[in-house]
């Protein structure tokens, strides 16, 4: 019998010990899709913000009546990770 109870003891701690990791690795995955949620609508605010700021450069040198932007600024919603542009410093190096 103590040889029994011995062994069904280590089967048990090796369950709990495999719940553990598994639990572990799930909260893992949960922070990094909602990390990777963040950084996309932080993007996609920011990429709202430089659109504004170029219409209004746009009417400052050409000097038209005030046009609503939400008429003009009709952009579909996409995943950031969509992007294929290469890095800045290639760009950089063209110039």
């Amino acid at each position: 019998m103590a040889i029994e109870s011995s062994r069904t003891r280590k089967e048990c701690e090796k369950v709990a010990l495999n719940n553990i990791v598994l639990w572990c690795c799930s909260v893992f995955i949960i922070v990094v899709c909602g990390y990777g949620l963040y950084r996309q609508h932080r993007l996609e605010q920011r990429v709202l913000v430089l659109e504004e700021q170029q219409l209004l450069m746009k009417r400052m040198l050409v000097k038209e009546e005030p046009v609503d932007a939400g008429k003009l600024l009709r952009r579909e919603t996409r995943d950031a990770n969509d992007c294929i542009c290469p890095a800045g410093i290639l760009r950089q190096i063209q110039l």
